[in-house]
């Protein structure tokens, strides 16, 4: 069996992340975004369905395929109001199957808590982030990253977000998006990235309705480009398309909720 035949969804993502840093200095350097004064009614709460594959472009073979589901609500916990956004990914491989819970502040989205629990063996890395620190959680048992710190900064965000990230920015056409964002439990650091909104187009939903969206893109230094379909209205990401080499990635939004 061929490696293109082995590698799974979740892998392939995992390095396009590390392969697709890069860094910006070399951009000219502008404000690093960030969140201010949002509140609850700034979120859209519920739940999105995606699908997420991959594909070799040179063969036209589907590498992997995956069913996410990530939902967001509003809630109290110790005396804050947070954002919690749980994410569960189904697949047919028992090893890229997981469950991610994270924690955000309401007033600019930034991240207290992150906790993932994947693969057949049920393995936990938990993480709490300070102003200028993200570390493992300690209090959550099993943590295998309990031991884990990396320097980071105060408007620091919480890559594995992304999706909820861009439904909350002030789209509008020309404009860029300077954003610090750091993938939890990572060893490349937080850094900036730049998104931008490069135009707009009308997708067709599954009825046929218009669906006018913003074209949000970033190009990782040259060495894979990412594009975002976000819903005008809703702003919610219809579909994005990331291209690595060879490979592509899909996600498109569903339009039917699935049992759970």
């Amino acid at each position: 069996m061929s490696l293109k035949q082995t590698i799974t969804t979740a892998t392939l993502s995992i390095m396009l992340a590390s392969s697709l840093s890069f860094s910006a200095a070399s951009a000219t350097k502008k404000e690093t975004f960030q969140f201010q004064n949002l509140k609850a009614e700034n979120y859209r709460t519920g739940t999105n369905q995606y699908l997420v594959y991959m594909r070799d472009t040179s063969t036209g073979k589907i590498l992997g395929m995956e069913l996410w589901n990530r939902t967001t609500n509003i809630i109290e916990k110790d005396g804050e109001t947070l954002v919690e956004i749980r994410q569960d990914w189904h697949s047919t491989q028992d090893r890229s199957n997981r469950v991610i819970y994270s924690l955000n502040r309401v007033k600019d989205f930034s991240p207290v808590f992150h906790k993932t629990i994947h693969g057949a063996d049920q393995a936990v890395s938990a993480f709490t982030f300070e102003p200028n620190l993200t570390k493992g959680d300690t209090n959550i048992t099993g943590n295998t990253q309990a031991s884990f710190s990396i320097e980071s900064k105060p408007e620091t965000l919480n890559w594995e977000l992304d999706m909820e990230t861009f439904g909350l920015l002030p789209l509008e056409a020309g404009k860029n998006f300077h954003m610090n964002f750091y993938h939890p439990g990572s060893k490349t650091p937080p850094q900036e990235y730049i998104y931008s909104v490069t135009g707009e187009e009308t997708l067709k939903g599954m009825n046929g309705n218009p669906l006018p969206a913003w074209i949000l893109e970033i190009d990782y230094g040259g060495r894979g480009v990412a594009k975002f379909w976000i819903d005008k209205e809703t702003r919610q990401t219809l579909k994005m398309e990331e291209t690595f080499g060879k490979i592509r990635r899909y996600k498109v939004r569903l339009g039917l909720p699935i049992e759970q």
